[in-house]
């Protein structure tokens, strides 16, 4: 919920956004406890309301993409019925990754290359820190911590339970 709002306020209002303006935005606007009320309307949704209505879901998450992406990109294409050799899946993953991506961004070589980049506008920041839970440096502590309690107190128990909300 807050890598959710931190990255819209970015991508709304620039990447070079300064810390104590990002954090004001998020205060003023009430942004996590909105996002996290919206996340856990949603999660019911896909997780029971669908189901119910006789859909059939399968849930993925961003954590699973970022931290065992073969095993995120294999699951994926078993659900779609597809048959993706291992080592096209590993070049794929080699030159989309993040990291990749952001010295890609960097070094100016990928503009035009990669859909996505560009030298300006609200694409131009395609990578920002290539880590999970990024904003825990991005925002400042008072806005951090009422982030994390919004988290917590909106949140579905099982969502509380994979990220850490207590």
């Amino acid at each position: 919920a807050i890598s959710t709002v931190v990255s819209y306020m970015y991508y709304e209002y620039g990447s070079k956004m300064p810390r104590e303006i990002l954090s004001s935005r998020i205060r003023l606007g009430n942004s996590c406890a909105k996002t996290s009320a919206n996340m856990a309307l949603l999660y019911r949704v896909v997780t029971e309301v669908l189901p119910e209505a006789g859909y059939q879901i399968y849930p993925m998450f961003f954590d699973e993409m970022r931290t065992k992406p073969a095993r995120f990109i294999s699951e994926l294409s078993n659900i779609l019925g597809l048959t993706i050799n291992e080592n096209i899946i590993e070049r794929v993953l080699s030159e989309t990754s993040p990291e990749h991506m952001k010295q890609v961004q960097q070094s100016k070589q990928g503009i035009g290359q990669y859909s996505g980049l560009s030298k300006g506008g609200k694409n131009s920041r395609k990578v920002r820190t290539a880590a999970l839970k990024g904003y825990m440096t991005e925002l400042e502590p008072d806005v951090l911590k009422q982030c994390l309690e919004d988290a917590a107190f909106h949140l579905p128990p099982a969502l509380r339970e994979r990220w850490g909300f207590q």
